[in-house]
């Protein structure tokens, strides 16, 4: 199954060397204009500029030409781009998004919001990994910003509380 993608999971996963995890969950990510520079282009060697650049199964794809509505405008530009992506297509797909705020926003939207910690669960259902903590931790280790209430519920989620 293909699915947009924002900024973060690629650089989160890149980081602790398992964006591996995330082609075995979505055979395509499809990435707009500014996910692609902020991680590949405009990377000033940040984890996954290398791994996106040749990973063949994550593709870049224009925006619809259309203005963005007020609500999505106001987020980071890759949040804003991915959101405006995702939304654009038919049928809608799965969308990684890591912002709290542009969660909610694609939320409103009708969005199927997967985040770094969604995507574990989703690789340990399907077999890909044994637990989750061991990789939410390194995630953290890695920079993404995963709150302690959340860090609970996704163990919870994943019967590792």
């Amino acid at each position: 199954m293909a699915a947009v993608s924002d900024s973060s999971p690629l650089i989160s996963y890149s980081a602790i060397g398992r964006l591996d995890l995330l082609q075995a969950l979505f055979t395509e990510l499809i990435v707009p204009p500014a996910v692609w520079r902020e991680v590949v282009t405009d990377s000033d060697d940040k984890p996954g500029a290398r791994d996106v650049l040749q990973a063949g199964w994550i593709v870049r794809r224009s925006l619809p030409q259309q203005r963005l509505p007020r609500s999505i405008a106001a987020l980071d530009p890759g949040d804003a781009e991915a959101i405006a992506l995702a939304s654009s297509m038919q049928p809608s797909m799965e969308i990684l998004l890591d912002d709290y705020r542009a969660r909610q926003v694609a939320r409103t939207l009708g969005l199927n919001v997967v985040g770094s910690g969604g995507a574990l669960l989703l690789a340990k259902d399907a077999g890909l990994i044994a637990a989750v903590r061991p990789m939410l931790f390194a995630l953290r280790a890695a920079g993404l910003y995963l709150g302690n209430r959340a860090l609970r519920e996704l163990l919870a989620l994943a019967g590792e509380s």
